[in-house]
């Protein structure tokens, strides 16, 4: 990987560092890397700045992105709780709280740490290529 370029993945300790690439830019999609899925761009880097959060929709899918300290992660954007948007909540250091009843989760495992949900929401990887943000899906 080259000095501009960061590995970032919503898997926390679990994920492999392996050296798969996303596409060279000339492509929104690209096959292969970790996992079975794709790797699609959801975001430029300005975008998200360190601490926000950002919604992207991808393949019909909602995704919230949080920007912690410079870290990508991204979840669901669905609070396993009421269904309602995470994207509407605020970033605490690692721990992302849904803005309509006060359920808090924590932005690198997606696993529910405050009620009123009990269930984690879904984690996707994330990678960053320049200044292009990636999801796999």
């Amino acid at each position: 990987m080259s000095d501009g370029d960061s590995d970032t993945s919503s898997e926390g300790s679990d994920a492999s560092s392996g050296s798969s690439d996303v596409s060279d830019g000339s492509s929104d999609v690209s096959d292969g890397g970790e996992g079975d899925g794709t790797w699609v761009k959801v975001a430029d880097l300005s975008e998200c700045p360190p601490g926000s959060l950002l919604e992207v929709e991808v393949e019909q899918e909602l995704i919230v992105l949080a920007n912690i300290d410079g870290d990508l992660y991204a979840l669901q954007n669905r609070c396993s709780h009421q269904d309602l948007p995470l994207s509407d909540g605020e970033l605490d250091g690692d721990r992302l709280e849904c803005l309509y009843h006060g359920a808090r989760f924590d932005v690198c495992t997606g696993r529910a740490v405050g009620l009123p949900a009990i269930k984690p929401v879904p984690v996707y990887d994330v990678r960053i290529r320049g200044q292009e943000i990636y999801v796999q899906i």
